[in-house]
């Protein structure tokens, strides 16, 4: 059927249907000198859009902890933004999907704009961060809180068993308020002298206000570190992508590659927020994102091919070639970025009578050098591009290493925070 068809030049459903091209490779179009034609190509609206999975996860988590939380609370803000931004990625998503129902560069351009609204949010955090006094505040809240102390009695119990500490300035407070000192001014809640905290809550708030301003700060610049990281992630995703999009077999290690950067900003909020709020759920979702990523990782490495890179790399400069016979200018491009001139070198035009372009010439102040560049495109791009592929192999190797770590520190948080809930609920 295949011979058939060949021979009937009529390959263009059967190339579709079944994702193939010519009878063994596209060289075959290569080798007999003419255009690899458009049913070659991948498709890049195959895959599924499955973003919005991840703002309903996230919305879905936020309202778990939502009952969980007291409203006033920064607790309680954070997980209302973190709602917001679960429910602008789902907008998103549909976005993408009204536009294509199938992946496109056009859905990672969005993915890309999304990820700059993030940035801006979160700059404008880091902004009202420098420009608020949280100590004051936590200051304010507490005074508010021991004005009745009947009516907060939990919330103060647990203020003194969180923070180690007793009554507004001493124990003494709830002497002179003609009390007993209650069991959550203890350490394990045990009566004795010698366990008894000695510390006044509002000092110990303070304290502890001015910690996690720190923390908090240093948290806000790396999370605009990795939203950063995954715009100029992407943006490099969509410079391949579009490179390899003629004559090439790589948009599924492509896409992998984008879905990789989006899954590593989202374990990085993730895992954020897991510490800020100290919930066991929120780490165990961090540590599962960091599990897929490891496997996506040792996947892309597992795949690692150089003579199929050096293949695709040389259908799609050939193709460029075959489409420079017939419409000259389709190898300026190539010729200026890499240096190089023709398929082989720059006897390609003269052999063919052509006038060798200014492309091919090195050019500075507006003059441009006497002689063309005498290596040929094809071994320019293969080199640089296998450069590329090989730096791209270390990188997955690090982020395995970068990843581990991060369970590592995950589960450790994770078994803090179990002791912690044991010792609060004896």
């Amino acid at each position: 059927m295949v011979e058939v068809a060949w021979q009937a030049n009529n390959m263009d459903a059967l190339q579709q249907k079944h994702e193939c091209c010519g009878k063994s490779s596209a060289q075959d179009y290569v080798h007999l000198s003419q255009l690899i034609p458009p049913s070659c190509y991948a498709d890049l609206q195959q895959a599924p859009d499955h973003l919005y999975l991840i703002g309903v996860t996230l919305i879905a988590l936020s309202v778990f902890e939502l009952n969980s939380s007291t409203p006033g609370t920064f607790e309680h803000i954070a997980i209302v933004v973190q709602i917001f931004v679960g429910t602008f990625v789902v907008l998103t998503s549909f976005l993408g999907c009204f536009a294509s129902a199938r992946i496109s560069l056009g859905l990672v351009w969005s993915y890309v704009i999304c990820l700059l609204i993030l940035l801006c949010l979160q700059i404008y955090i880091i902004a009202a961060a420098h420009s608020t006094d949280y100590v004051e505040r936590s200051k304010r809240d507490f005074l508010a809180i021991w004005s009745d102390p009947r009516a907060n009695v939990e919330r103060i119990s647990f203020i003194q068993q969180k923070y180690s500490c007793c009554g507004e300035l001493g124990s003494h407070d709830y002497i002179l308020m003609g009390r007993g000192i209650p069991s959550t001014c203890y350490k394990a809640f045990l009566r004795h002298g010698d366990f008894l905290f000695t510390e006044g809550c509002l000092r110990a708030v303070q304290a502890h206000a001015t910690d996690n301003v720190v923390i908090g700060l240093i948290i806000k610049w790396l999370l605009l570190l990795v939203e950063t990281a995954g715009i100029l992630a992407a943006l490099a995703g969509v410079y391949e992508l579009d490179k390899f999009n003629e004559g090439s077999a790589e948009h599924l290690e492509k896409f992998v590659q984008l879905g990789m950067a989006g899954a590593l900003i989202f374990a990085g909020l993730v895992g954020c927020l897991g510490a800020i709020l100290g919930s066991i759920k929120v780490m165990v979702v961090n540590l599962i994102v960091l599990l897929i990523l490891i496997a996506a990782h040792i996947w892309k490495v597992s795949h690692y091919n150089e003579t199929k890179q050096l293949d695709a790399t040389e259908v799609y400069v050939m193709d460029l070639w075959m489409k420079e016979l017939v419409h000259h200018g389709a190898m300026h491009h190539l010729q200026q970025e890499y240096e190089c001139c023709g398929d082989k070198g720059y006897s390609d035009y003269t052999s063919l009578n052509m006038k060798v372009p200014r492309s091919c010439f090195h050019t500075k102040d507006g003059i441009h050098a006497l002689y063309p560049y005498a290596e040929g495109c094809m071994a320019a791009v293969q080199r640089s591009y296998l450069q590329i592929y090989r730096f791209e192999k270390w990188i997955h190797c690090g982020l395995i290493g970068y990843e581990v770590v991060g369970i590592i520190l995950g589960i450790t948080l994770c078994c803090q925070l179990t002791n912690k809930t044991r010792r609060y609920t004896y």
